[in-house]
């Protein structure tokens, strides 16, 4: 949650993925465009990226996730992280600690 702030030039999937990477996720990448044929700038990437890696997907609905999971909206049009309570980071917009039952998501989880 302290990143949420920065960088707020990043897409809402390259902030998603980078935010896991500080948690171990995708290691070694070096080209957030291009990490093993995924653009995970990209949200239909970063989501086949994470199921491909053994994450899986709640039901669609209004979802908080937990935290460190990853909230998809609006059948792959944005990308947050779960931060808990209901609450979510989020970059275009960047949107830190609020509410993540704003629209049709999904929960994706280790």
């Amino acid at each position: 949650n302290s990143y949420c702030d920065k960088d707020s030039e990043w897409l809402c999937a390259e902030f998603v993925a980078r935010a896991l990477n500080q948690g171990g996720m995708f290691p070694g990448v070096t080209d957030y465009g291009n990490y093993n044929g995924y653009n995970l700038r990209y949200v239909p990437d970063l989501h086949k990226a994470l199921l491909h890696y053994g994450w899986s997907a709640s039901s669609s609905g209004q979802w908080c996730g937990s935290a460190g999971q990853v909230l998809i909206y609006n059948n792959d049009e944005h990308a947050a992280l779960a931060i808990g309570n209901c609450q979510l980071d989020q970059h275009n917009p960047s949107h830190c600690g609020t509410n993540a039952q704003w629209g049709t998501n999904i929960v994706l989880k280790p």
